[in-house]
């Protein structure tokens, strides 16, 4: 009876034990594959998101070189308006940032030094016509002995001096921008000059107001023509060995920065 429990015992253990071993060994069955995901695309879809296939090579990672920079303009794209000569302002239309043509008038300015100037231009015209004419009388009499050489080298050397005055007052008209041919033809005298633009732009500065008493010292505006901008970096020279030609540059204006003159003053980085 001893006998038949015992045997009964290490049977009931055998059968426990080999138990045990099937639920730590899994079976094959009981494996699960991770599901696996495909994606294809058509080359109609990769011709559409710009994807190209190519041989693995070797590259630098980008990275960033941080820098400031300004926005500038070349000399011939900056033009400063002055007045030729002392004037009171007529009149003013344009405001900073409107754009203008090149010629077109900006204002005109009236001085009785402007009335003064065409007076003498017409007076040493006239003057220089007599002297013209009396020189060649004289030249004439000197010729028959009838006057001495000594009257014919003083009308001369007036007639000289004349056209001296006369040439003199012909440039500063010209500056002023009154037409000289005109005013010998009619004899008109105009009584204000116009200043006009030399380039076409946009006025960055605007220094005039009607009634105001304006020198040739005074800046009266400045014009920018914006066609030709370009940035100018300034990089340390250590970021200098990894600059090269066709790099990508970023800029940005901060915020707070406004449009003063000509110049920005940015942020910049490139790309490497």
């Amino acid at each position: 009876m001893k006998s038949y429990i015992f045997s009964s015992i290490l049977l009931m253990f055998i059968v426990l034990a080999g138990c045990g071993d099937a639920a730590i060994e899994p079976t094959d069955s009981q494996e699960e594959n991770p599901a696996e995901t495909i994606v294809t695309l058509t080359p109609a879809q990769e011709k559409l998101a710009g994807i190209t296939i190519g041989k693995a090579s070797r590259r630098n990672l980008s990275e960033k070189i941080g820098c400031t920079a300004y926005v500038d303009i070349p000399p011939y794209s900056l033009a400063s308006v002055y007045a030729p000569v002392q004037g009171f302002v007529q009149q003013v239309s344009q405001l900073p940032g409107e754009f203008v043509k090149k010629g077109a008038v900006l204002t005109t300015l009236q001085h009785p030094d402007i009335i003064n100037l065409q007076q003498a231009f017409l007076e040493s015209s006239s003057q220089l016509d007599f002297l013209e004419k009396d020189f060649a009388r004289k030249q004439a009499l000197a010729a028959s002995d009838a006057t001495s050489a000594k009257v014919m080298e003083q009308a001369l050397a007036d007639l000289n001096k004349e056209k001296a005055t006369q040439k003199g007052l012909k440039a500063q008209l010209k500056l002023l921008g009154v037409r000289v041919d005109q005013l010998l033809n009619s004899g008109e005298i105009q009584p204000t000059i116009a200043l006009v633009a030399p380039i076409s732009g946009y006025l960055t500065q605007v220094n005039v107001n009607q009634g105001k008493l304006v020198t040739p010292n005074d800046l009266l505006y400045e014009i920018i023509d914006n066609q030709h901008v370009h940035l100018e970096l300034n990089v340390f020279a250590k970021d200098l060995p990894v600059l090269k030609e066709g790099q990508r540059i970023t800029a940005q204006v901060p915020i707070d920065q406004k449009y003063m003159k000509h110049l920005y003053t940015l942020s910049v980085s490139l790309s490497t």
